[in-house]
C-alpha cells in the first residue's frame, strides 16, 4: 500500500539535487576504490615474480615496482602475519631496509616477540643496528616484547669461551620461538672489513664468497664459508640455525625466512642464498629480478 506525500515543487527540486549529489559521491567512491586496487596491484610485478619463482623452486617471490623496498617488505609482513596473531616470534636483522619495513607497517602488532638475529663486530651506524631495529619495533608496538643481542661484538673477543658458549645457547633457545625471519642479503662490503680485522692474509676470493647473510659469507655454490676467526667477530644466529628450523619438528618451526635485497649488485648473493636453501621467500626489486633471470639463463647456456 502506497502513501501519498504532498510536497512543493521547491522541495521536490531539493530532493532531486540531493539524490544527484549522492549518486556523484557514490561514483567517486567507486573510482577511488578502483584506483586503490590498481595501485596495490601495480606495486608488484607478477610476471617477474613468476619468472623468478621458476628459477628457485619452492621459494615465494615478491618483486616490487616501488623504489621503497622497505614498504614492499612491510606488505609481505602484513600478508604473512596478522595483527591478532598470538605467540608469534619474528626475527629481524639490522639495516636501513629492515628499519623501513618496521616504519611502513600499517597495523598494530601487540602480541609478537621480536628477536635480534645477528650483529657484526664492527663500528657501525647504531641508528640502523639490529638492536635499534628491534627496539624501534617495540616502541611502535608497545606491547611487543623484544630480545636484543646481549653483548657488543666489539668486546666479544675479550669474553671467555664459556661465556660466549652461554650467550650462543641462550640465543638458540630464543631461535626456537621464531616463526618468521626478515633479513637483508648483502654484498661482500661488510665482510671485507671484518676479514681485514681478523686476518690480513685471507681474501674472500680465496673462499669464492659472493655476499653475506647475517654477516656470514655466502659462497657461489650456496654454502657458508668457514673463515678462521671470523665467527669470533659475529654475535648472533647463523643462516644454518634458521635453515635447520625451517619446517622442522621443533615446537614452533620457522615458516618463512624472508630475504630482502635490491639492486643488480646483490644478484650473486641472492642467488647463493636461494640455492643454499637459506630463504624461502624473496622480496626484491625489478632490477634485481631481471638480473637473476639473466644469470639463470647464462648458467643454462654454459652447461
Amino acid at each position: 500500500m502506497t502513501k501519498e506525500i504532498n510536497i512543493s515543487i521547491e522541495q521536490y527540486e531539493n530532493l532531486k539535487r540531493e539524490l544527484e549529489d549522492l549518486k556523484a559521491k557514490m561514483a567517486l567512491t567507486q573510482r577511488r576504490l578502483a584506483n586503490i586496487e590498481i595501485s596495490l596491484a601495480s606495486e608488484h610485478d607478477s610476471s617477474l615474480e613468476l619468472e623468478v619463482s621458476k628459477i628457485f623452486s619452492g621459494i615465494s617471490v615478491y618483486v616490487s615496482r616501488n623504489p621503497s623496498l622497505g614498504r614492499a617488505a612491510a606488505r609481505v609482513f602484513e600478508q604473512l602475519i596478522k595483527p591478532d596473531d598470538k605467540n608469534v616470534g619474528v626475527g629481524l636483522s639490522g639495516g636501513r631496509t629492515i628499519q623501513s619495513l618496521v616504519e611502513n607497517l600499517s597495523h598494530e602488532y601487540s602480541n609478537l616477540t621480536i628477536h635480534a638475529l645477528s650483529c657484526p663486530g664492527l663500528p657501525q651506524d647504531v641508528g640502523f643496528s639490529v638492536n635499534t631495529n628491534v627496539g624501534y619495533f617495540c616502541m611502535k608496538h608497545n606491547k611487543a616484547k623484544g630480545y636484543h643481542i646481549p653483548v657488543d661484538p666489539l668486546v666479544a673477543g675479550s669474553l671467555s669461551n664459556d661465556e660466549m658458549k652461554k650467550i650462543r645457547e641462550d640465543m638458540l633457545k630464543n631461535a626456537d620461538m621464531i616463526q618468521y625471519a626478515f633479513t637483508g642479503i648483502g654484498t661482500t662490503e661488510v665482510l671485507e672489513r671484518l676479514v681485514e680485522r681478523v686476518n690480513n692474509n685471507i681474501t674472500l676470493k680465496d673462499y669464492k664468497v659472493v655476499g653475506d647473510m647475517l654477516y656470514r659469507p655466502l659462497t657461489e655454490d650456496g654454502k657458508i664459508a668457514h673463515i678462521p676467526h671470523l665467527d669470533e667477530r659475529i654475535v648472533g644466529l647463523k643462516p644454518e640455525d634458521l635453515k635447520e628450523r625451517l619446517n622442522s619438528h621443533v615446537t614452533h618451526p620457522i615458516r618463512y625466512i624472508v630475504g630482502v635485497a635490491s639492486g643488480e649488485q646483490k644478484a650473486e648473493a641472492v642467488y647463493a642464498a636461494c640455492i643454499g636453501g637459506f630463504v624461502n621467500y624473496l622480496v626484491i626489486d625489478s632490477l634485481l629480478a631481471k638480473k637473476l633471470i639473466a644469470m639463470a639463463n647464462e648458467k643454462k647456456l654454459s652447461k
